[in-house]
């Protein structure tokens, strides 16, 4: 009930209250007034008087009593309707708290997924960098032994004895020449290679030894078949007598 209802209430009580002292107060008044001065001590005049004033009072204070009765009834019906649309609110309310909750856990779930995803594609980005990081590390160096290796070649020198004059050659025609003189050689290669060859192409067999296990190493690291193309790079910068002394360097026995 409402602050107005329940004041409402206390003041038709006040009201019932005032009125059945009232009545009482008016019959007692008016039966003194009208048949007796004074108290009687005749116990038929105390029955009079108690007919006088049950048939007076009871029909008005049984209706007064009729219509709380009736009052009460309706309050409590009104409370029963008011409590039954408060569980209909709460039922209607709970389901919808219900619909939310699902939306909840359905937004949740589709939030974890995105997560999830994004999780995933920076995994794989993460991964991609340092592929990236990786190759560019393994294209420094890889280059890096292709200009040594070109460098060793050039610094390769051979000075061929002749009756005239001795003729110096260096780089790719040393090569050439070293590798014509290995053909010919009475000696066993292994032997010619030992003991005359190792000051020209030991530092050269070491760097293309390295630059090969180099790219060896970074092809067994990843699974790309275009890594193969280093090894194909290494092989254009092979000449056909560098190709010939790495020949006989692989058949020989090293000491």
């Amino acid at each position: 009930l409402e602050v107005e209802e329940f004041k409402a209430i206390e003041w038709k009580i006040k009201i019932s209250l005032f009125i059945g002292f009232a009545l009482i107060c008016i019959v007692l008044i008016t039966y003194f007034s009208n048949f007796h001065g004074s108290l009687s001590k005749n116990d038929s005049t105390w029955g009079t008087f108690g007919d006088f004033i049950g048939g007076t009072l009871n029909p008005i204070l049984a209706a007064l009593g009729f219509y709380w009765l009736t009052a009460s009834i309706r309050l409590q019906l009104k409370e029963l309707r008011d409590t039954r649309e408060v569980l209909k609110e709460t039922a209607i309310h709970q389901e919808k708290l219900a619909e939310l909750e699902n939306i909840n856990v359905e937004t949740q779930k589709k939030l974890f997924e995105i997560q999830q995803l994004t999780l995933e594609k920076q995994i794989i980005a993460s991964k991609a960098q340092q592929e990236q990081i990786s190759l560019q590390n393994f294209e420094n160096i890889f280059f890096q032994l292709l200009k040594t290796k070109k460098e060793s070649i050039d610094s390769i020198y051979y000075e061929y004895p002749s009756f005239r004059e001795e003729k110096i050659f260096t780089g790719q025609n040393a090569i050439k020449q070293l590798t014509q003189k290995l053909q010919y050689q009475s000696d066993s290669i292994s032997t010619y290679y030992n003991h005359e060859l190792t000051e020209y192409f030991s530092s050269y067999f070491r760097i293309t030894y390295e630059t090969i296990k180099t790219c060896d190493d970074f092809i067994n690291r990843t699974e790309n078949i275009n890594n193969f193309k280093y090894i194909n790079i290494l092989g254009a910068t092979l000449t056909i007598n560098e190709l010939k002394i790495l020949f006989f360097y692989c058949l020989i026995d090293k000491e």
